[in-house]
């Protein structure tokens, strides 16, 4: 087994910022109860702040696909 990085790209939107991140924070709550989720990382774009990129971390391809 490998471990597999997935990235993706989050765009803010100009109101309800509060509520996205909530939103994260529900996902991540799940997440670490799927087996072979190793854990995420967000990360905010200094220049864009609106701009965030979630990388999550699976101990397989598998892993990932099966989440």
């Amino acid at each position: 087994m490998s471990m597999q990085t997935f990235f993706n790209v989050i765009t803010l939107p100009e109101k309800n910022e509060s509520e996205v991140m909530q939103a994260w924070a529900a996902i991540g709550e799940f997440m670490v109860k799927q087996p072979g989720f190793l854990g995420s990382t967000l990360y905010r774009n200094r220049r864009n702040p609106k701009i965030l990129i979630n990388k999550g971390r699976y101990d397989s391809e598998e892993s990932f696909m099966n989440c």
